[in-house]
């Protein structure tokens, strides 16, 4: 999605209405937590760029339905990832220190002849504010360690407690009161 700018730098407008979906681009090796996520929809953007006395907002909320599996017992999970994305939007050849830009990436776009594509830094940011683990709940107990039933229907019925002989010889040692 590439969208104009070149009202708001030219200051024939003062505000820009935005509105677009894209799919988010997680690259070729997506971030541990998004590696089993899909965005079967894709996701939303809807905002706004504001001319501030010569700074450009872009203030974007971002919605991303997102399906994948729980990470404690492989149910199938589906949710809504929202968030507010904003940066200041800076004209190619306007900043001091271009080269130097890239370790800013989370505060400025460049936009290149009046316009930006913030898709790649949007992805970035679904990527950022995914949780770390896919949850059906939060108190979600898993699945049996040994015989993989999962555990949210109720007990399985597996012996729950191992000996282990190689633990044994503490039993027979003594201590000192």
């Amino acid at each position: 999605m590439i969208i104009d700018l070149t009202a708001l730098l030219s200051g024939e407008a003062s505000t820009i209405d935005i509105e677009f979906d894209f799919a988010p681009d997680m690259g070729e090796e997506p971030p541990m937590a998004l590696a089993d996520v899909t965005f079967p929809s894709g996701a939303h953007a809807k905002g706004r760029a504001v001319d501030n006395a010569g700074y450009i907002r872009l203030e974007l909320n971002v919605t991303a339905p997102w399906q994948g599996e729980c990470a404690r017992c492989l149910e199938e999970v589906s949710g809504t990832l929202e968030f507010f994305f904003e940066r200041t939007v800076a004209a190619k050849g306007t900043l001091e220190n271009e080269e130097e830009i890239a370790d800013y990436s989370s505060e400025y776009l460049i936009a290149e002849n009046g316009k930006i594509a913030p898709v790649r830094e949007l992805s970035d940011s679904i990527a950022y504010e995914f949780p770390s683990k896919v949850l059906c709940d939060p108190d979600c107990p898993g699945m049996c360690s040994r015989c993989g039933k999962s555990l949210k229907n109720g007990d399985c019925g597996c012996v729950k407690k191992d000996h282990d002989p190689r633990w044994d010889v503490l039993k027979t040692m003594k201590f000192p009161d």
